[in-house]
């Protein structure tokens, strides 16, 4: 089978161009995958998923395959450091970790889902099963891309046929994007862009940047007549951030240890064997009251320091977006992040739950109206490729828009509390107001109060209000989502009580 013009090329079928691909799917876009290799990985490389990625399984329809292959919660929860893996081994100290133990109630509070331990060697043949279920005919693995030629409306994609014996002839696709998942190899390369810092230090798997991207580019070839080049852009202006954050705390984790643990204990590749072997032999000496419990006790100090990497809880499911085109409605204005200190620095441990624009949408269980005997997650009512807006006024439908999907919640709404959790986190939107979510489960906008509810131009302030999150500038949209000649406010400064 040979690929053939397409709406979206995927260069690279690890997770994160498996993930794209199950996206696009998921919309309906055309598009193909090329992946250099034969098979899926045959090394282990990843094994940690945080909540919001397995939120992101579930948004993929596999969750339950993933759980079924994962490590049990109660053999995933904990993390130890032993002399040896040998039966000689004796076991130097250990933690709860990713949610286990003393972090459990936490960590259900915040997600409806749990923390993953499954290495990619067996991630990755879930993505590409579900992957090939939903586009059979373009997933191409053995087919190497050799670099990209850019004109203005298409891409063409040069490639070639790897593990033949006779090698193939050259092939060439075109497509309206290209999407670079091969891990920094020919895009980066051909567009020039630098890597820094320390090389080959782990693999990094990211569900999240496929999440970010993907709804952007449906609404883009969904709607061509609207120009989403800006909501595009905005990809890395999110992302880049987290990233960066990402690959500083991995790196000062990985570190961390032989700079913190084996200090405490005495432990230096500087030193000789004799002298580590005696710090070991004096850490585990029960009759060493004096130097060995010091040791112990640095020990101690040694692990609370290791949440950087075992409770950085705050960074996996707290990252939120500085969301340059966003407000909130009835507020007066943006107020201080609570996920930041007083120096404007990420506190990355512990998670503290908000619906301020461009944080994530916090978890609350809820009830169906029509089945009180299963419950939901408020992030479970994130749209696939639409803004949702959550709201407890039994009124907030009154305001539509093609791009918005309306839900209330509490009375007379379609779904209902199970607690207190959702007043308690969304504190006075849960009276009135309403937030708007993106598809990836950021909140773009919040509104504090029902008050546009009484404007009689509430429709035309709802689409100025979309056309920023969307960033549509100079685009107003009717109710349909097509371009329409009617005047519109084009600032957040002309409309009426916006910040």
């Amino acid at each position: 089978m040979v690929p053939s013009d397409t709406t979206v090329a995927v260069v690279g079928g690890g997770p994160v161009g498996l993930i794209c691909s199950i996206l696009l799917s998921l919309q309906g876009i055309d598009h193909v995958i090329f992946e250099r290799q034969p098979d899926t990985s045959i090394h282990p490389k990843a094994v940690g998923h945080n909540q919001r990625t397995t939120e992101i399984f579930r948004k993929l329809g596999i969750e339950d395959e993933v759980l079924r292959q994962a490590a049990p919660s109660n053999m995933s929860g904990r993390t130890a450091w032993y002399t040896s893996l040998g039966p000689d081994g004796h076991e130097i100290c250990s933690r709860d970790a990713w949610g286990g133990g003393k972090y459990e109630e936490v960590f259900e509070k915040a997600s409806p889902a749990r923390y993953v331990l499954l290495p990619q060697i067996r991630l990755e043949p879930i993505l590409k099963k579900r992957a090939l279920a939903l586009d059979p005919k373009g997933i191409f693995f053995g087919h190497e891309v050799d670099g990209l030629d850019e004109s203005s409306d298409h891409v063409l994609v040069r490639y070639h046929q790897r593990g033949k014996e006779e090698v193939s002839s050259p092939g060439t696709l075109k497509a309206s994007y290209a999407l670079g998942a091969d891990g920094g190899r020919i895009l980066t390369k051909q567009l020039t862009i630098a890597m820094n810092g320390p090389s080959n230090i782990v693999d990094m798997v990211s569900a999240h940047d496929a999440d970010n991207l993907i709804w952007k580019l449906g609404l883009a070839l969904k709607h061509p007549h609207l120009n989403f080049d800006p909501l595009l852009d905005s990809y890395d202006a999110e992302r880049r951030p987290v990233g960066e954050r990402v690959a500083r705390t991995s790196l000062q984790g990985m570190q961390s240890h032989a700079g913190s643990l084996d200090k405490a204990i005495g432990l230096s590749p500087d030193k000789d064997q004799e002298t580590n072997v005696k710090a070991m032999k004096q850490f585990f000496d029960p009759l060493n009251n004096k130097e060995g419990a010091a040791e112990r006790q640095e020990v101690d100090r040694a692990l609370d320091g290791l949440d950087i990497e075992f409770y950085a809880h705050a960074a996996e499911v707290g990252f939120f977006y500085d969301l340059e085109y966003t407000g909130d409605y009835g507020n007066g204005g943006p107020v201080h992040d609570p996920q930041l200190n007083d120096m404007s620095e990420m506190n990355l441990n512990v998670y503290y739950p908000t619906t301020r624009p461009g944080s994530q949408l916090p978890h609350a269980w809820l009830y169906d109206e029509h089945s009180f005997d299963q419950k939901i997650s408020t992030r479970h009512l994130v749209q696939l490729d639409k803004l949702v807006l959550l709201g407890s006024s039994r009124r907030w439908p009154e305001l539509e828009h093609a791009f918005v999907d309306t839900l209330t919640i509490g009375d007379g709404g379609e779904y209902k509390p199970c607690d207190q959790a959702w007043e308690d986190i969304c504190g006075g939107v849960a009276e009135s107001g309403a937030i708007v979510v993106r598809p990836d489960g950021i909140i773009a906008f919040r509104f504090s109060n029902d008050d546009i509810l009484n404007h009689s131009g509430r429709d035309i302030e709802l689409r100025a209000i979309v056309n920023k999150i969307l960033r549509l500038h100079g685009f107003p949209l009717s109710k349909s989502g097509a371009v329409t000649t009617m005047a519109v406010p084009t600032t957040m400064a002309e409309l009426p009580a916006l910040a």
